[in-house]
């Protein structure tokens, strides 16, 4: 008895992969997306679109947020901005002298602030810098200050309107300062002169800040969700700060709020120029999930097709 010789059929007009070139495939998927998160984070913007993470208060162990500068790191880079981050030491008075002059368009100030035995104007910006001898011109004329955290501590300079106002270098050029300390634009009009000097005097664009005393941690969480709406979802300065209070609400402990200043119809409707189009895929990384989402879905994509893409070559038909 003869038998049929078997025959072989393509199993479908589409070309097939092996396993191996399947999950080949898969690896090169999460390289190419994963390149694209690296190069977002870390290339550096070049077409002058620069800000500054002022970071004063990580000269003290116990204020130190780590947390913090790395989220706010990522959304201002997701904006197109290169982001420059100054450490606690470095912030001195020549340091404050040279600001203006560095280009930056946001100037986020982690410092510490207070008023003048805790309750009179004028407003003190913290330095770390020792309190001394040193820089007897502006000593003499009250443009600088000795800057305490609590009563008989270790003294530091501070710096006063005097000092922004005539001896700080250059001009902020419609850059946007976001206060994070403590009575940036006090509520009692005690900061007043501080806000004209970095206004008026030297160009600032909009000044964002509390109107008391506020808690490092809130002030932190504020600022992170603060950034996240004016610079990801691109709100105006009125519609982000309320939507920032709407989501952290006051200050647990000192009932202080968000505000700015000048509050003039031209500064609340101002929304900041966002950097350029390559920025695109770090905005996407740093909304929340949505990296995971799309890394899921195509992952999930050819798992669930892989009977279209794997087993190929021929498939014997039954004699």
């Amino acid at each position: 008895m003869s038998v049929k010789p078997r025959k072989y059929v393509k199993h479908s007009r589409m070309s097939k992969l092996s396993r191996k070139q399947f999950y080949g495939l898969i690896v090169v998927v999460m390289i190419v997306v994963s390149s694209l998160a690296v190069y977002a984070f870390f290339s550096q913007p070049d077409h002058g679109f620069k800000a500054a993470i002022v970071d004063q208060l990580s000269s003290r162990e116990d204020f130190k947020n780590i947390t913090f500068v790395k989220t706010a790191n990522a959304t201002l880079t997701a904006a197109g901005y290169a982001v420059t981050y100054y450490n606690g030491s470095g912030v001195t008075v020549n340091f404050y002298r040279g600001l203006p002059s560095r280009g930056y368009k946001i100037i986020l100030m982690r410092v510490h602030s207070a008023l003048y035995n805790g309750t009179e104007a004028p407003l003190n910006l913290f330095t770390s810098e020792p309190y001394s001898a040193e820089y007897p011109y502006e000593q003499s004329r009250d443009w600088l200050n000795i800057a305490m955290y609590q009563e008989g501590g270790e003294q530091y300079f501070g710096i006063l309107h005097g000092f922004v106002a005539h001896a700080m270098l250059g001009d902020f050029r419609d850059a946007v300062i976001i206060l994070m300390g403590c009575n940036g634009l006090d509520r009692y009009a005690r900061s007043r002169t501080m806000l004209q000097a970095l206004v008026e005097s030297k160009g600032a664009k909009v000044v964002i800040g509390w109107d008391l005393a506020v808690n490092v941690q809130h002030t932190d969480k504020a600022t992170a969700r603060l950034l996240y709406h004016l610079l990801v979802e691109n709100r105006t300065i009125d519609e982000a700060v309320n939507e920032t209070m709407n989501e952290v609400g006051p200050d647990p402990y000192f009932q202080s709020v968000l505000k700015f200043y000048p509050n003039t119809a031209e500064v609340a409707n101002y929304r900041i120029p966002l950097g350029p189009v390559r920025s695109a895929v770090a905005e996407f990384i740093v909304k929340p999930n949505s990296f995971a989402c799309v890394s899921v879905c195509v992952l999930s994509f050819l798992v669930f097709n892989r009977r279209r893409f794997v087993f190929g070559g021929f498939r014997k038909k039954s004699p």
